[in-house]
């Protein structure tokens, strides 16, 4: 079983466009659907419906496009021709199952105009959207059905851009991205509006335009994994004018002029040229396919495939002739982000800077980004270096809303459970059901016989099994489930030293089919939990179902002063999945002196919080450290606790410290809920780190109910779990996860524990998965280390290459080349198993820090897949790099 997920896992990672065609071709819009029945324009310019009182015109995603997987923001003008209206707003996305209204109350005056706006997620790939207008009494005023654009086939990064001279900026829409342009007026001010959103640029933009609710949506967005992108030069004034602060961006008032190539050269020419012309022929193979399908699919009478944007001829050679190297000379503004990374660094100026920002990336250009002309071929070196720095996140993310995402199924699992107090115990059960037995059968029989009654049996029989069944009845009143109930996962995420992300993950379940409704005083922002399916795009495009665009399983609605989450037609218990979030203040009491320097991790952990910390982890760079309980109070030393380094993401999977980190045995069967519930949630932020190649580090654990909630219910009263648990019976558990520092400081030098995180991605990849395993008898990877880094030496640690905990992999065996950039040879450097390091490092790195490695072996084989090393450096301390 593990052994076919190692080879499905590989086959996504390196998966060529021949192989999603194949899901695309089968597209055939196969449901003929109520929308397309009732409306004549399918994927309207304009979206509009009218009649007498009302009119709307509907707007979703950017320009009409939309991304299975992502949430997108809907817009609905509404023009009140009659008398003063009050009633809600409401969306269905539909999906294969459980439809899930949201619906969001407003008030319009008579001849006036409201503009009404709610973010959902799509989470189908039915491709429809029902809008409509009810009144208090839920009757349609008017409604609109439309087809959704969604673009996942293409794979494409969407871009956003914020400039009032976006023509210089033409460039970026190409090569696999698809570019928006945005404003003050139509930018969200929702983090999840933004959502579809892979890239923001601003650049040649005036930031106080934008609102303070804008400009905190790009920031969470960016903490989610969003990549903000920001020139200045001459602009840096209007750039920087409401963001320098939120990131730590300091101007210094000083510019200069230079001539920019941006490390532009014959090999990147030429390596940008290859980029161009593999495009174009992905992209003709595609168009051709799609075409060949669509003959086949109106043959049938069935809906064809829609092809956007189709290459015209001879644009690949075209583009490729205009492609030359040619300074341009800009205003070079000095600025710098506070734990910056330099990626580019001209005539000691640093030209892009580059910042790990929560689970997002900031990149800092020095020069306005605009581009004109002949200088378009410079605006393509600059595309290809932004769109390589976009955050790992967000690279697995379009894999995943491809192919099928199982993240966040550990979320999910947690809250698919009843209470154990609302649980029968079976040991009285069985006793009943033991002398029931007993009675009915051979005490009955030989009593009666004795008796000489046993026409009395009949009479017998049915007594006893009323009493029984009567005893049974009062037995498990107390245990018996009578009214709806919510299980749920509360966690702390500081964020800061006082600022907490407040997420609650929780499910609604019904002992009954009948409907219900679970309100609270509140506006807090409910929304469906996305990882509660299991889809990926185009799950269902065989499907003959019609999908009923006006029925679903729930409605959330959004009222003027409280919200609502109305139950109907739901099975009995059949859970509906939920999430809520919002930003609490707390001061964070934990303090940490913790050090790595590439043999064990030692120090200590101080509880300053007045509740007690059970079930903890540290998780730091690949280690997790069983930390157990931490008292309030306490001060607990690292150097005599348990843990266990974690090579790759597999062996999650084949380690127990996270069983017993929770509190299970070695035997996984002896879990109680509660200890399976932990186990995942231990699960989804350990994955996380890994999977993202962050060695942010950081402590997790849980809190008990008494203390937590006896604090929570004095100090914290706004919190989303306390106001629902007023009107439902709610039962969760509550966990706290803090990010620590930790020093990797030994004298004048600083200890980086893996270049992973380096290394170059090329196009949209998964770059986990080419950097942790190797795919073929050898493989090459480009790393580009910080700028500013003076590499001392490099490392290859024995103590971070072990044996894999998985069977079906093996740990690497082989030789480690580096390519001289002098003699263009590539050198042996490592033979694995012994370990080792290189001193002399200078004629392995470019002028940008770049170094090329080669891993080679030829025991790759009886199927088993080979983990890449870890490679670590040592630089000098006072480049002082955020690792």
């Amino acid at each position: 079983m593990m052994k076919a997920k190692l080879r499905f896992i590989k086959i996504l990672s390196v998966i060529s466009i021949s192989i999603f065609l194949c899901f695309l071709l089968s597209k055939n819009s196969s449901i003929l659907t109520k929308a397309e029945e009732q409306s004549s324009t399918i994927l309207e310019k304009t979206i509009t419906a009218t009649n007498e009182t009302m009119s709307i015109t509907v707007d979703y995603g950017f320009d009409q496009f939309a991304k299975y997987g992502r949430y997108m923001e809907v817009t609905v003008n509404v023009e009140n021709k009659q008398t003063d209206f009050q009633g809600w707003f409401e969306i269905v996305v539909p999906s294969a199952s459980d439809n899930v209204a949201y619906r969001k109350e407003f008030k319009v005056n008579a001849n006036q105009s409201a503009k009404i706006s709610l973010t959902v997620p799509v989470i189908d790939d039915t491709g429809l959207l029902h809008v409509k207008i009810i009144d208090k009494k839920y009757n349609t005023i008017v409604e609109k059905d439309c087809k959704i654009k969604i673009g996942n086939y293409e794979k494409q990064l969407y871009f956003g851009v914020l400039s009032d001279k976006p023509n210089e900026l033409e460039y970026m829409n190409t090569l696999g991205s698809r570019v928006f342009y945005l404003d003050e007026n139509n930018l969200s001010d929702d983090y999840l509006g933004l959502d579809l959103l892979d890239v923001i640029v601003v650049n040649h933009f005036d930031t106080k335009r934008l609102s303070d609710a804008q400009l905190n949506a790009i920031k969470e967005w960016v903490l989610k994994g969003g990549t903000l992108v920001i020139g200045t030069g001459e602009n840096v004034l209007d750039s920087l004018a409401k963001i320098g602060k939120t990131y730590d961006i300091e101007f210094n008032g000083e510019f200069s002029k230079d001539d920019i190539t941006f490390g532009m050269d014959e090999v990147k020419l030429k390596e940008i040229k290859q980029l161009i012309k593999s495009y174009e022929d992905e992209r003709k193979y595609l168009i051709e396919n799609i075409k060949s399908r669509n003959e086949m699919l109106l043959t049938y009478g069935r809906s064809a495939i829609e092809i956007q944007d189709a290459i015209p001829d001879n644009w690949a050679q075209n583009t490729i002739n205009n492609l030359k190297i040619i300074p341009v000379n800009k205003e070079i503004a000095k600025v710098k982000i506070k734990d910056g990374v330099s990626f580019i660094d001209e005539n000691d100026t640093d030209i892009m800077q580059v910042l790990d920002y929560g689970q997002g990336k900031i990149q800092l250009f020095s020069i306005d980004l605009g581009f004109v002309d002949k200088y378009k071929s410079m605006g393509t070196a600059f595309f290809t270096e932004i769109a390589k720095n976009i955050s790992q996140i967000n690279l697995l993310k379009i894999q995943e809303e491809y192919y099928g995402a199982s993240k966040g199924y550990t979320i999910n699992s947690s809250i698919t459970n009843s209470n154990d107090n609302n649980v029968p115990k079976t040991g009285k059960y069985v006793i009943i059901i033991i002398i029931y037995i007993l009675l009915i059968g051979p005490i009955s029989f030989f009593v009666l016989k004795k008796l000489d009654k046993r026409s009395l049996t009949w009479i017998v029989v049915p007594i006893t099994a009323i009493v029984f069944t009567t005893i049974i009845y009062f037995v498990g009143a107390d245990t018996r489930i009578s009214n709806p109930f919510i299980s749920y996962v509360e966690i702390f995420n500081f964020k800061d030293e006082s600022n907490v992300d407040n997420e609650v993950y929780f499910s609604v379940t019904a002992p009954y089919n009948h409907d219900y409704i679970v309100d609270y005083k509140g506006n807090d922002n409910i929304k469906e939990l996305k990882s509660s399916r299991y889809n990926y795009y185009m799950e269902n495009l065989d499907s003959k179902n019609n999908y009923l665009l006006e029925q679903f399983s729930s409605a959330i609605n959004y009222g003027i002063n409280e919200t609502t989450i109305e139950i109907k037609d739901n099975p009995a218990f059949n859970p509906l999945y939920y999430q809520s979030k919002n930003t609490i203040t707390k001061d964070n009491k934990l303090t940490a002196q913790v050090s790595y320097t590439g043999e064990k991790i030692s120090g200590t952990l101080n509880n300053q919080f007045d509740f007690d910390m059970t079930n903890s982890m540290l998780m730091s760079d690949g280690y997790i450290v069983n930390l157990g309980t931490i008292a309030s109070g306490e001060m607990i030393s690292l150097n005599d606790k348990e843990g266990v380094y974690l090579s790759t993401k597999d062996d999650i999977y084949n380690t127990n410290i996270i069983n017993e980190i929770a509190g299970g045995t070695s035997d996984i069967a002896d879990n109680t809920r509660e200890i399976n519930q932990k186990s995942n949630i231990i699960n989804y932020f350990v994955e996380d780190k890994i999977m993202f190649g962050s060695y942010d580090s950081f402590v997790l654990g849980f809190i008990d109910d008494s203390p937590w909630n006896g604090m929570l219910t004095v100090q914290l009263p706004d919190r989303f779990i306390s106001k629902l648990s007023k009107g439902i019976e709610t039962f969760g558990i509550k966990v706290v996860v803090i990010p620590i520092d930790v020093n990797y400081n030994k004298g004048n030098e600083t200890f980086v524990s893996s270049i992973d995180s380096f290394a170059v991605s090329d196009g949209i990849q998964n770059k986990y998965y080419s950097t942790r395993y190797l795919s073929g008898e050898s493989t090459t990877i480009e790393y580009r280390l910080p700028a500013q880094d003076k590499v001392l030496s490099i490392e290859y640690l024995i103590n971070r290459n072990q044996d894999s905990m998985n069977e079906y992999l093996v740990k690497f065996e082989g030789k480690i080349y580096f390519l001289n950039q002098i003699t263009g040879n590539y050198d042996e450097v490592f033979k694995t198993g012994t370990g080792g390091s290189v001193t002399n490092v200078t004629d392995y790195f470019t002028d940008d820090n770049t170094i090329t490695i080669r891993y080679s072996s030829d025991l790759s084989s009886n199927g088993y897949q080979m983990v890449l090393p870890h490679i670590s450096y040592w630089k000098e301390a006072e480049s002082n790099v955020k690792n």
